[in-house]
């Protein structure tokens, strides 16, 4: 997955400074053209942010569940969250069901792609048919049985199936203590970058230090704690 998101961001770092002509330091010249460093680094910062952007999104999408982005958002905005659930669901539910409706008619020999271009332009117009046709179908049904439960409608009591533990409220509130102390030394000038016309970095001591200590924390608190839960989980098995 990572290496996947690298190339637009390599991409970015590379081409911008064919674009972007300021800065002070020219690494070389390409027909006449100055590549400099400052311009380079930027483009390195932009990709960067780029791929974090990329990489949440696709967290995002793996963590929060239908389940769970119903059970966030319907109590208050029902209609939203149905609608950001069936947006996030509609791509991999696509996706499967093309999948299994070309290979239901390969096996049926009805798509057929050894006969030309025009032969199998025509097997997947009739999966894309199928495919648009069975998810109509879903959608109409599932919009009856959201109906037919009352789904939005005041005084409609919903599944709660997830609760926040002890455990997950510590971890919640040190989040917040983490993205606070940050916040705080950006805004009090602790962290400073300027790219154009030279690239600078503008450090203090102590914010520096802090910003430095929160912002490995965020990084490593994921990695600590599945650390944790595998070491837990050998061992519970190692008990049985």
């Amino acid at each position: 997955m990572l290496a996947f998101y690298t190339i637009p961001a390599a991409l970015i770092a590379i081409t911008n400074p064919f674009f972007s002509k300021e800065g002070e330091t020219v690494l070389f010249y390409i027909n006449k053209s100055p590549f400099t460093q400052e311009a380079f680094l930027y483009g390195v910062s932009m990709g960067l942010s780029l791929m974090c952007i990329l990489v949440w999104f696709r967290v995002f999408n793996t963590v929060m569940t239908t389940d769970r982005t119903l059970h966030l958002f319907s109590g208050f905005l029902p209609k939203i969250s149905m609608l950001l659930t069936v947006t996030l669901r509609t791509v991999p539910q696509l996706r499967r069901r093309v999948r299994e409706t070309r290979e239901v008619q390969q096996a049926m020999g009805i798509y057929t792609t050894d006969k030309g271009y025009v032969a199998r332009l025509k097997a997947e117009m009739a999966v894309f048919q199928a495919v648009f046709a069975s998810s109509m179908e879903d959608a109409i049904e599932t919009g009856d049985s959201m109906r037919g439960r009352g789904y939005g409608r005041p005084g409609a009591t919903r599944f709660r199936g997830n609760k926040l533990n002890f455990a997950q409220g510590c971890v919640f509130v040190g989040l917040l203590l983490i993205w606070g102390l940050m916040i705080a030394t950006i805004v009090g000038g602790g962290i400073a970058v300027a790219f154009y016309p030279t690239f600078q970095i503008a450090l203090q001591e102590w914010t520096t230090l802090c910003f430095a200590f929160g912002f490995s924390l965020l990084c490593f608190l994921p990695v600590g704690l599945e650390l944790y839960e595998r070491i837990r989980w050998k061992w519970y098995i190692s008990r049985i």
